[in-house]
């Protein structure tokens, strides 16, 4: 049964193209990365999604699994999602927000939050990148904030190398420590964007 958190996301992919969009770009992708300090490196990753465009404005929704993994437990994944709207201020910038989710299942709990996203997008030619800095989370226990971003560089026709860097603050109260402390993660790997008539 699909999770309700994911309607929304689910919704923008499937539904919004219907609505005659000027640019509908479906993508998929996976790839290699490192996980934050606690769980399972290296990780693997498949995602897919669908970037929308209406005359000035922008969406993009995004779902996505992984392996990152408590190293405690390691019988988990995680799974991703993200939308966005945005505003095309430029031929070149867009500016906007959207919602971040993640959720971590294992065989003994399952963990996840949601972040509301501020976000800028440069796309020019060859390249894209998109820098979003995640707000504090719905949930106060497991509390992380800080920047992420992705860039796009195309190789082939339709092909894409991808790389999403983050670097945040996090808090785990378990023993009393309720200080945040630093965390990073990356990954890299090969997106196929399908493309119709429209795309510049």
């Amino acid at each position: 049964m699909l999770r309700k958190q994911f309607l929304p996301i689910f919704l923008g992919i499937f539904v919004v193209p219907i609505c005659h969009a000027q640019i509908v770009q479906p993508y998929f992708g996976g790839g290699i990365g490192l996980a934050p300090a606690g769980f399972n490196s290296p990780l693997y990753h498949i995602e897919f999604g669908d970037d929308l465009a209406l005359r000035r404005w922008f969406t993009q929704a995004e779902v996505g699994v992984d392996s990152a993994d408590d190293q405690q437990i390691r019988t988990g994944y995680t799974l991703r999602a993200h939308t966005l709207v945005m505003f095309q201020a430029t031929p070149s910038w867009r500016f906007g927000g959207g919602i971040h989710y993640s959720e971590l299942a294992t065989s003994k709990y399952i963990k996840h939050n949601r972040w509301p996203v501020i976000a800028a997008m440069y796309e020019s030619g060859w390249f894209r990148g998109t820098f979003k800095y995640l707000l504090p989370g719905s949930d106060p226990d497991y509390n992380s904030t800080g920047p992420l971003c992705e860039m796009r560089f195309h190789i082939a026709d339709g092909f894409y190398f991808r790389e999403r860097i983050a670097a945040f603050a996090f808090r785990n109260p378990y023993g009393g420590d309720s200080h945040y402390h630093p965390g990073a993660e990356a990954d890299i790997g090969l997106m196929y964007v399908f493309r119709d008539g429209n795309v510049r």
